[in-house]
């Protein structure tokens, strides 16, 4: 399966980013990846997400489930824990939860940034960050009406 990526993010080399030893090199260095399915079951986004778990940078991956109505607005949000991703069949794995006006994704600054922890925080950069995902998917809504 080829495996093309939505949306992902790595931080910048004047963070201060520790590489771990099997990235080469800033590029590759990528903490949160974002799998994003219109029209797409989860059996599809759990392929991708498992592609992306394996890469060594990555702490976060995020799957979006949307319909093209936006009637259906799910995600889930895997993390490593204790170094690992918990498997697709390990009763650890994330829950698939509704995007609604809860729907608010934290990720650990440290974590985003591959900085160790205890490490000091680029000024102004908020620990946690925090997504709003319904936010979000509201904006893709009012821009799809207003087209």
């Amino acid at each position: 399966m080829l495996a093309e990526l939505d949306c992902s993010f790595g931080p910048t080399e004047e963070v201060g980013v520790v590489l771990p030893p099997e990235v080469r090199n800033l590029q590759e260095f990528q903490t949160v990846k974002v799998e994003i399915g219109v029209s797409q079951g989860w059996p599809s986004l759990d392929c991708k997400s498992a592609i992306w778990r394996g890469y060594a940078s990555v702490e976060y991956v995020v799957s979006i489930r949307l319909s093209p109505s936006l009637r259906i607005r799910q995600y889930r949000l895997e993390m490593r824990l204790g170094g690992q991703f918990p498997g697709d069949d390990d009763g650890n794995r994330a829950s698939i939860l509704p995007i609604d006006q809860n729907a608010i994704v934290p990720f650990d600054a440290h974590l985003l940034l591959g900085l160790p922890a205890g490490a000091a925080l680029p000024r102004g950069f908020n620990d946690p960050v925090l997504l709003h995902l319904f936010d979000l998917v509201e904006g893709i809504g009012l821009r799809e009406n207003a087209g």
